[in-house]
């Protein structure tokens, strides 16, 4: 069953953007016409010069009690989200989109034809997509902010911008690409969260589930997680050295707990009762884990 959002007038500020990324047949064109990388990059920053926005609001009612799960699975589609701190079965997607190309009048009538598409199934659960039907010259994108219920059964994002969330409580699975950070702050849950191509850092403020595994990784980019409660908890921690990385001379450095074991590029322990399990993995980025 796909229910159809409702749309309104936008009144929030929005602050992620969403890039859709359409040029890159074109710009191979332009190499090969205009003989080199130079030329390419001149006609893209002609073709960007003149932007056009527009607002957009859009709810969704789930039922009461029911499955709450959000799937955000578009390299294109950044994230700001936000648990409500009201009781609510709504989900609220503030949207800006934006649309640059060679002309204004070019840029605003692009506009129309970028949409964000929800679809809702049975069990409350949503897909977001950003569907962009504009001119194969035309840079589309958009800003999104997404109030969700504080406790959701569990958020997927699978994307190639930043992802930003903030007192929401789920099962958290977050695959980030193109060197984009993830920013977590009060959160808890289940965590299984990469930012794999890079620089992309991960930053982590919250609590994590006992009698649960959790995995964070990055490739070069530094991972920070702090507990607001000692959890319980085995963890360990692997930089370069660890994971054999093709240039050795690239790790990160490891700060863990009181207790723990601890090399230069390794380290292990045990927080409260151990009966959960936190992989920490970085190629070259550095690790720092911090509790109460």
């Amino acid at each position: 069953m796909d229910t159809e959002p409702t749309r309104g007038s936008s009144g929030r500020r929005v602050v992620i953007v969403i890039a859709s990324v359409i040029m890159c047949g074109f710009c191979a064109c332009c190499a090969l016409i205009f003989g080199g990388i130079g030329a390419t990059a001149g006609l893209g920053a002609l073709l960007l010069s003149n932007s056009a926005t527009t607002s957009d609001t859009q709810t969704v009612s789930l039922a009461a009690n029911d499955v709450r799960s959000i799937t955000i699975d578009d390299a294109n589609i950044g994230v700001t989200m936000r648990g409500s701190t009201e009781d609510t079965d709504t989900i609220t997607f503030d949207i800006e989109y934006t649309a640059n190309s060679y002309s204004e009048g070019t840029a605003e009538s692009a506009l129309s034809d970028i949409t964000l598409n929800i679809q809702q199934d049975s069990t409350n659960g949503l897909t977001v997509t950003l569907e962009n039907n504009a001119a194969w010259y035309v840079f589309a994108g958009a800003d999104l902010e997404i109030t969700v219920p504080a406790e959701m059964e569990s958020v997927m994002i699978d994307s190639a911008e930043t992802v930003m969330i903030s007192n929401v409580t789920a099962d958290f699975d977050i695959e980030v690409t193109g060197g984009a950070d993830v920013t977590l702050n009060n959160v808890n849950g289940t965590f299984n969260v990469a930012s794999t191509i890079s620089i992309g850092e991960i930053s982590f403020r919250g609590n994590m589930a006992p009698n649960a595994t959790h995995h964070f990784e990055t490739r070069s980019g530094d991972i920070d997680i702090t507990f607001l409660d000692t959890p319980s908890l085995a963890y360990t921690v692997n930089t370069g050295r660890d994971q054999q990385v093709a240039n050795a001379n690239q790790f990160g450095d490891v700060e863990c707990p009181d207790g723990a074991t601890v090399s230069e590029f390794f380290c292990s322990g045990q927080l409260g009762d151990g009966t959960g399990q936190l992989d920490v993995v970085s190629r070259s980025g550095d690790v720092t884990i911090t509790v109460p």
